[in-house]
Formats: structure tokens, C-alpha cells, sequence
């Protein structure tokens, strides 16, 4: 079972990914998909581990948001790392796409990846200082109330 053996190897060369991308729209900072997908496909090439994808459990429906009508998609996504003589292990995450055209699959299936790219390799995450909405929402609460801010790690 030589996946035991590499994936090790595969976590230790992730590095750490901080929330460096940014959404306006909705005020917060995140951690992007494509930082996850450049860091672990390089650990995995280098380690000759391949991946596949599969997605189970969708479902749509139809909702409503600040700008009308969306379509709100719900799955289950697993990634498979193998390694050459074929051992295996996987991780799956849910994922929630929500779109008013034609992207929510496509986002939900980027947060199931996303997130079990996460857990399954237990990628580092930088924490910041008050790095995302939440946090400047402690603060303010915090100074409203003149009580000291908890700052714990995040994910």
C-alpha cells in the first residue's frame, strides 16, 4: 500500500495557504481554489501521486436572493490520491453553490474540493489578526463592550 507510504511526503511539501483573496460583494476574505489546486498538484507530481474526482448526492433548488431569482446546488464531492502500484485513499466535503445564471454547480463543486483538499491533506492555514468579517466583527463588538478579543486559529 505505497499511498501510505507518499502521502506523507505529499502533506509535508503543502504549504501553508493564507486568505488572500478578497469578496467584495459580501465583505470577506478567503482562501481561493486554485492556490489549493496549485500547491497540492505540485506535492502531487512530485511524489507521482494522481488524483480523481467524483461528485455525488446533488441536488438543486430554486431560491431567492438579494438580486432575484438563483439556483442553489448541494453536493458531496471525493477526491481520490493514488499512488502507483494503485492504493488509495480519499476525502469528500460538501459543497453549496448558489448562482443567479448558471454557475452554482461549479461553486459548489469548487467548495467540496476546495475543502477536501483542507481535511484530507490537513493543509496549513495562515491565521491572521482579524483577517475576515467575522473577526472585525468581534472587534467591534468587543470595543462596544471594552472586553478583550480571543483570537483562535482558523481553517
Amino acid at each position: 500500500m505505497e499511498i501510505y507510504k507518499v502521502m506523507p511526503a505529499v502533506m509535508r511539501d503543502v504549504e501553508a495557504i493564507g486568505k488572500d483573496k478578497q469578496n467584495d460583494f459580501h465583505n470577506y476574505r478567503f482562501r481561493g481554489i486554485d492556490d489549493a489546486l496549485n500547491v497540492v498538484g505540485a506535492a502531487c507530481r512530485k511524489h507521482n501521486v494522481t488524483t480523481s474526482w467524483s461528485v455525488q448526492d446533488v441536488e438543486y433548488s430554486d431560491g431567492h436572493g438579494k438580486s432575484g431569482k438563483d439556483v442553489r446546488c448541494t453536493l458531496i464531492g471525493t477526491i481520490k490520491f493514488f499512488a502507483a502500484d494503485g492504493s488509495s485513499v480519499e476525502s469528500s466535503a460538501a459543497g453549496l453553490g448558489i448562482d443567479n445564471l448558471d454557475k452554482a454547480s461549479n461553486k459548489a463543486q469548487s467548495s467540496a474540493l476546495k475543502y477536501a483538499l483542507f481535511n484530507g491533506l490537513l493543509i496549513p492555514v495562515e491565521a491572521g489578526v482579524l483577517d475576515d468579517a467575522d473577526d472585525e466583527r468581534l472587534q467591534r463588538e468587543a470595543e462596544r463592550n471594552h472586553t478583550p478579543i480571543q483570537h483562535s486559529a482558523k481553517q
